[in-house]
């Protein structure tokens, strides 16, 4: 056997790619939804979100965040709203009731207002708020 020569390397086992996928750690978080018509705040939000690894969707209105919410109800974990009017007796409340009843819900209120109907494990953040405070409160929200 000439010196130096090497046995050639056992060829690699075959992977499946589908198993390989299972066995990868999965993404945890689910999506936020957020309902807030000041697009500056609206942009804090997403990107404080997203910086917790949560997909954001963002919207303006009632309307589309009530649709968005009815065709996909099981991408959400949480929903910030801007009034606590969002939160009575609205199409979208409805739907949160109807479709995500134990969604954590985040509520950006003025001057302590709270919604009239109960609602479990809701935290409110007070107007205005600096991003310091939305990350504690972000983060004592997700960690439940």
């Amino acid at each position: 056997e000439p010196i130096g020569a090497t046995e050639p390397a056992p060829p690699e086992p075959a992977t499946d790619r589908a198993a390989d996928a299972a066995r990868a750690p999965r993404h945890d978080y689910g999506g936020a939804r957020v309902r807030e018509a000041d697009p500056a705040v609206r942009a804090m939000l997403a990107n404080e979100l997203k910086a917790t690894g949560r997909a954001v969707f963002a919207c303006a209105d009632g309307a589309s965040a009530h649709s968005f919410l009815e065709a996909t109800p099981d991408r959400f974990e949480l929903i910030i709203v801007d009034h606590p009017k969002r939160l009575d007796d609205s199409a979208l409340a409805q739907a949160i009731r109807r479709l995500v009843p134990n969604i954590k819900v985040c509520m950006l209120a003025k001057d302590n207002e709270l919604p009239q109907q109960s609602w479990p494990g809701l935290r409110c953040i007070q107007k205005p708020f600096g991003v310091h405070e939305l990350r504690h409160t972000l983060a004592a929200m997700l960690a439940n």
